[in-house]
């Protein structure tokens, strides 16, 4: 986008109306800056994509300034607009949420709100803490969550995570759609409870490990027989994705 480049002016109030907004990009102050210009206005945004990668080499070696994510988010807004993101309904985030989480869920309409997708946010755990002590209910029809640890060694974020997500699944009880790929630590600890807390509306479940090939200890965990037989009898899911392995031989009939 780099709107510093552009040689004629931008009048960012006549996107007021905008209803989606999706911004995957290096770190651009300048960009970054833009997008603060339109969420300070009262816009009708329902989808908010922010997916936003280390800065930009070209940025890093010219030294200019960086941009604070909190700005972004939650810069002034106009007068009276306690939640700038009153008629958000998908909120997808690739980003450092770092001590800004609760207040990034005071600024969203829980009532509203339907879909979360996280993709390797650090601070994902006080997210979902966030998110599950809300005075406002949830109802959410889909969660997606994607998290790696972000050093090889750093054994403790996986089991605050599995904590955390345990609350977080048993605070509200009407997904359709829940993805998890996360570590294997994560998933071993996933009780069967959270995920029967959504019946009857679970429709699909995907279950994935992540691993990487340089440790052995991320290849897929073990499924626990409770989840692996509650999932086989009374399981409203109509799509299911497990990369786990599986205790027990599974046989398939074949039809008549």
């Amino acid at each position: 986008m780099h709107y510093e480049t552009l040689d004629f002016p931008i009048d960012i109030s006549h996107l007021r109306n905008l209803r989606s907004l999706t911004y995957t990009s290096p770190w651009y102050p300048a960009d970054l800056k833009l997008i603060q210009r339109f969420l300070q206005l009262r816009h009708q945004l329902s989808t908010l994509e922010l997916q936003i990668g280390p800065i930009a080499p070209e940025i890093a070696i010219l030294g200019h300034d960086t941009f604070d994510v909190k700005d972004l988010l939650l810069g002034n807004q106009e007068v009276g607009e306690s939640q700038p993101f009153f008629n958000l309904e998908t909120l997808s985030l690739r980003l450092s949420l770092n001590h800004m989480e609760a207040d990034i869920v005071s600024a969203l309409n829980l009532d509203c709100l339907r879909c979360v997708k996280l993709h390797n946010c650090n601070g994902t755990s006080n997210f979902l803490d966030a998110l599950s002590n809300s005075t406002q209910s949830l109802k959410l029809g889909s969660f997606q969550l994607t998290f790696a640890p972000s050093r090889p060694d750093d054994h403790r974020s996986p089991e605050i995570l599995s904590a955390a997500l345990a609350r977080f699944l048993m605070a509200f009880q009407t997904l359709e759609d829940l993805y998890l790929s996360i570590p294997r630590i994560s998933l071993k600890a996933i009780e069967c409870r959270t995920i029967q807390n959504h019946y009857p509306a679970l429709r699909r479940l995907l279950l994935h490990g992540t691993i990487r090939l340089e440790d052995p200890s991320s290849y897929p965990v073990e499924i626990s027989d409770d989840l692996f037989y509650a999932l086989l009898t009374g399981c409203p899911v109509e799509c299911l994705s497990l990369r786990m392995q599986l205790r027990i031989p599974v046989s398939v009939k074949p039809k008549v």
